[in-house]
């Protein structure tokens, strides 16, 4: 009878498990509409306005389609150029470079428009992507606390770092 508030009180008193990087990713992925819901969009298109020195201004459109395609416009002064790719090989035009006629993007391009193509972040399903997620703990950012969180990408080796919010 004795034992049984004690044991009672060790157990109240025993640190919360802490959180596995894997248990805060699914927090988060259900928090932004669960895999299902990510899973299920097919196409997504992304439009604005890019603001230069000098009163420079640009239209932009991106538009992502499952695998991994991507096609991203850019149209300064009537001139429209256009970075590509559909999975396997990437191209651009450039006709403010005098440049009508597509040509094959550089190895440097074509890892960055690789990145660009895919679809989801590489966060979701990390592991079958061949990423590594690490933990590095609890951080502050304006007075919320947020989990640090370390990705190495597997496609080209570069390194991420999210905060994610504790709650």
């Amino acid at each position: 009878k004795t034992l049984a508030p004690s044991l009672a009180l060790l157990l109240l008193a025993a640190p919360a498990q802490a959180q596995s990087v894997d248990d805060i990713i699914a927090r988060y992925v259900q928090r932004v509409g669960g895999m299902q819901r990510i899973q299920a969009i097919q196409s997504l298109v992304r439009t604005g306005t890019f603001y230069g020195g000098g009163g420079f201004e640009a239209k932009i459109r991106n538009e992502n389609k499952r695998p991994g395609s991507v096609r991203e416009e850019f149209a300064i002064q009537g001139m429209v150029g256009v970075n590509a790719y559909d999975g396997k090989s990437g191209w651009k035009i450039e006709p403010w470079q005098g440049k009508r006629e597509p040509e094959t993007l550089s190895e440097d391009e074509t890892k960055g428009i690789v990145e660009d193509a895919e679809f989801e972040d590489p966060l979701f399903n990390y592991r079958q992507k061949g990423n590594k997620a690490e933990l590095l703990g609890k951080d502050d950012i304006e007075g919320t606390e947020v989990y640090k969180l370390k990705l190495s990408l597997a496609s080209n080796g570069d390194v991420r770092t999210y905060y994610l919010d504790a709650d």
